[in-house]
């Protein structure tokens, strides 16, 4: 099994983000799976693939709002975890964008319960 590149990963998350726009349907008919690839990647050490894959969570929760809700406690969880982590303050701008996006786009409860569990975190900035 051949290990993906750093450039073939952002050459996906880029075809992914190209797909929710023209071709929603095809991202929304596997959305879990296409959920779970993208917070695996945004724990990635390339800082590329990782804003990429932030990026495109943050494109998920404007495109499908409603669909996202299912998924928000892994991904939200996923996003505060590269911004605790995350000494680029691009890195944590793009965090904290995607984020903001959730909170406009999804029903406040939702994104107040997926955002409460960190609420005691040791760092500031996830707080």
């Amino acid at each position: 099994e051949k290990q993906e590149t750093w450039m073939e990963k952002c050459e996906g998350l880029n075809l992914l983000r190209r797909l929710l726009v023209h071709h929603m349907s095809s991202i929304s008919e596997d959305l879990k799976t296409v959920c779970d690839a993208a917070v695996n990647e945004v724990g990635n050490l390339r800082s590329s693939v990782s804003r990429l894959a932030i990026l495109f969570l943050g494109d998920l929760y404007a495109e499908l709002p409603r669909a996202m809700e299912k998924h928000l406690v892994v991904t939200v969880a996923a996003l505060q975890r590269k911004s605790g982590a995350e000494a680029s303050a691009f890195i944590r701008e793009d965090v904290d964008r995607a984020l903001g996006v959730m909170v406009y786009s999804v029903h406040p409860v939702k994104s107040l319960g997926a955002l409460l569990p960190t609420a005691d975190s040791k760092i500031s900035h996830v707080r």
